[in-house]
């Protein structure tokens, strides 16, 4: 197995030259693991750059931030999760992501996946939006709202979190 960082993460670690780098877009399509050393939304970064590029790469999350729901495994435990993971010795977490499209007048102007949520919000000249939300070509609802918040299991959890549940 042959590491590969971060080209910006290897120059300001002084291992330019010493290592195999890539920018942080080609990632997900020169790897076969993604080790995240950082917080949730770190791990929330890198997950929306695999999901552009329909590749499915598992992601080691090593928490470095305040809150790790994802990147559950300490600084600690990284060295035994690391060669868990590469010898094969760990389960996979399959997480649903969420593909938002946002159509206005017919046209398609947002189309996005993502892991946690996805937030419409109204701009700042309208004070209210209106909507209308399908599930696949399943109508759900038409109203009016300064935004709307469409979350995964995963986000929901996390809106629960941050809501003191």
């Amino acid at each position: 197995m042959t590491g590969v960082f971060e080209t910006e993460t290897a120059t300001l670690s002084g291992l330019t030259n010493q290592v195999t780098t890539c920018s942080r877009d080609e990632m997900p399509a020169a790897v076969d693991m993604i080790l995240v050393l950082g917080g949730d939304g770190t791990l929330l970064a890198m997950g929306d750059r695999i999901a552009q590029h329909g590749v499915d790469v598992p992601l080691l999350g090593v928490n470095f931030g305040s809150l790790g729901f994802l990147t559950e495994i300490t600084l600690a435990e990284l060295f035994p999760a690391l060669e868990n993971a590469i010898n094969g010795l760990v389960s996979l977490d399959q997480r649903r992501m969420l593909r938002a499209v946002v159509r206005r007048d017919g046209q398609v102007i947002a189309d996005r996946v993502a892991l946690n949520d996805v937030t419409l919000t109204r701009n700042a000249t309208s004070p209210i939006i209106d909507l209308s939300v399908s599930v696949g070509s399943q109508f759900v609802a038409e109203f009016k709202a300064d935004g709307l918040i469409v979350a995964s299991p995963t986000g929901s959890t996390a809106y629960n979190l941050a809501a003191g549940g």
